[in-house]
């Protein structure tokens, strides 16, 4: 069936006008026009925008929280991971590095997240090969190549912008890749109303990685260093429930 681009044209005050009031009219303009499909109806093209909308605002929460709700646990780290405290934040393990030796080292999160949405941005320093995503709580221990793990894990490598879940390539997206030289910044959120995990790319609008996450389980965030001489920081983290 062949796609034609919809124009909402004077609609769209009225779309707007379903959506509780919320007056984004300039946030949704230039999204309007990106819309396609044939036959789409005011009430899904509202879904639509609605949904744009609640990515935006998160979008904007991400980048702006100075907040560290969670922090590295140095006592799940590997042997060739170094976590190091910041003074910043009242002397929390933020910073984790890898120089030499190891296997795909990993390393989790203090927090276990089992509801809301759970926000964490990272400065990438040095280093490509990051595996960034979440592990059932209950398995966050010292392991390698956490990735690899079958019993629900999740996790994006942006070297070449594959999607792991459970130990397999499910996908792979050249616009989810990231480095440190060109990408410092990463952000990973995870939403348990929504069943979904996101991630962003030096505020890029959040991507949609996996869509149908376990949420009858609790997650820790976890992270694999793939090769040696890295360097990333945990900047912030937020939970909201």
């Amino acid at each position: 069936m062949a796609t034609s681009k919809v124009h909402i044209g004077d609609n769209k005050e009225s779309c707007l006008l379903l959506l509780n009031g919320i007056d984004k009219t300039s946030l949704v303009d230039g999204y309007l026009d990106d819309i396609q499909g044939d036959n789409l109806t005011a009430s899904v093209i509202v879904q639509l925008i609605a949904s744009y909308i609640d990515s935006a605002d998160l979008l904007e929460v991400a980048y702006k929280t100075e907040n560290l709700f969670d922090e590295i646990d140095h006592s799940s780290a590997q042997y060739s991971i170094s976590c190091h405290l910041n003074g910043v934040f009242g002397g929390k393990y933020t910073g984790i590095s890898r120089y030499n030796g190891g296997h795909g080292p990993s390393v989790f999160g203090t927090k276990s997240i089992q509801s809301g949405v759970a926000i964490w941005r990272f400065r990438i320093t040095s280093g490509n090969h990051w595996y960034i995503g979440i592990i059932d709580a209950s398995l966050a221990q010292k392991m390698n190549n956490f990735y690899k793990n079958v019993n629900e894990s999740y996790s994006l490598y942006g070297y070449k912008g594959n999607a792991w879940h459970n130990g397999e390539i499910i996908q792979t997206n050249r616009k989810w890749r990231f480095n440190a030289v060109y990408d410092p910044e990463v952000v990973m959120a995870l939403d348990f109303n929504s069943k979904k995990l996101f991630y962003s790319i030096n505020k890029l609008p959040f991507q949609c990685v996996f869509d149908n996450i376990d949420v009858s389980k609790a997650y820790k965030l976890a992270i694999c260093i793939y090769g040696p001489k890295h360097n990333m920081q945990l900047i912030a983290s937020k939970h909201m429930k």
